[in-house]
């Protein structure tokens, strides 16, 4: 018998890299594609506000993450209860979560995509550095001592935790040659660190 915590944290692991791709996909050249292809030339002399424009292309981006997101955790709460007879008590709140991570990827990948003048510029940038650079400095914190409570992907890891129970607290372990740390984002800062990315 496999509890439903198990079961959901098995699958919720992807779901940061689910977000990673759908931030990329639907938000890395979003803005920038506008200027590399020259549409922009076409969409900004009409006479519509540039904020109605963006706001239009950022709601239309998150969209599409959001549905590829519910059809996600749509899926898992279903084979959760067919094969762990349940749902967890926090899997909603891991939905949370999840969409409020969609919602700061989405904001950093447009502003990137503001940013940089080539879309594949953009769209590799973006993928990087919630892949590769934002993941190494959270490891880096965890043998240099230091809890980087600001970084996203390491708030992020709340759609994870939060099926724990009880909540994973901060721990060190001493190998006597290093000491490695091990820190888990805190439920309350990771909402606010989240929402202020977006």
């Amino acid at each position: 018998y496999i509890s439903p915590e198990s079961f959901e944290t098995l699958f919720l692991n992807f779901t940061s890299f689910l977000v990673i791709i759908c931030a990329t996909f639907f938000g890395a050249d979003a803005i920038v594609s506008e200027f590399q292809n020259r549409t922009g030339y076409l969409v900004f002399p009409n006479p519509i506000k540039r904020s109605a424009l963006f706001l239009g292309k950022f709601s239309a981006s998150l969209t599409a993450g959001l549905i590829i997101l519910v059809l996600f955790y749509v899926i898992l709460a279903a084979l959760s209860m067919l094969s762990a007879r349940g749902l967890d008590d926090d899997f909603l709140l891991s939905f949370v979560y999840s969409l409020e991570f969609l919602v700061a990827a989405m904001a950093v990948a447009y502003l990137i995509s503001s940013v940089l003048k080539g879309s594949t510029g953009a769209t590799v940038l973006t993928f990087f550095l919630f892949v590769m650079i934002l993941p190494i400095v959270d490891s880096v914190s965890m043998f240099a001592g230091v809890k980087i409570g600001g970084s996203l992907t390491f708030a992020a890891g709340a759609l994870i935790y939060v099926l724990t129970d009880p909540y994973p607290v901060d721990e060190s372990v001493d190998y006597g040659v290093f000491t490695a740390n091990m820190y888990y984002p805190d439920p309350v800062l990771a909402h606010v660190v989240m929402l202020a990315y977006a």
